[in-house]
């Protein structure tokens, strides 16, 4: 991705974010997490396929993107 810094780069990451309902969603992902985010959250409206958007869909619940953390970083893996 480009990024305003340019030694901004992408690591693969752990993440979880919260639902509302008080559920988590842990995931991985090997590009840039604002990138998996926006398309979790495109997937989520518009009921797209997908182990998150098919919790939502069935519980009417919401992620909580913006409380998303970080679990582990991988040193050595970048995109």
């Amino acid at each position: 991705s480009k990024h305003r810094l340019v030694n901004n780069f992408c690591l693969a990451f752990h993440f979880m974010s919260l639902l509302s309902c008080g559920a988590c969603y842990v995931g991985t992902t090997g590009r840039c997490l604002n990138d998996r985010m926006r398309e979790h959250a495109n997937n989520v409206r518009n009921g797209k396929d997908g182990f998150l958007a098919q919790h939502c869909t069935g519980c009417n619940c919401v992620p909580l993107f913006k409380d998303t953390v970080t679990l582990y970083k991988h040193k050595d893996e970048r995109t």
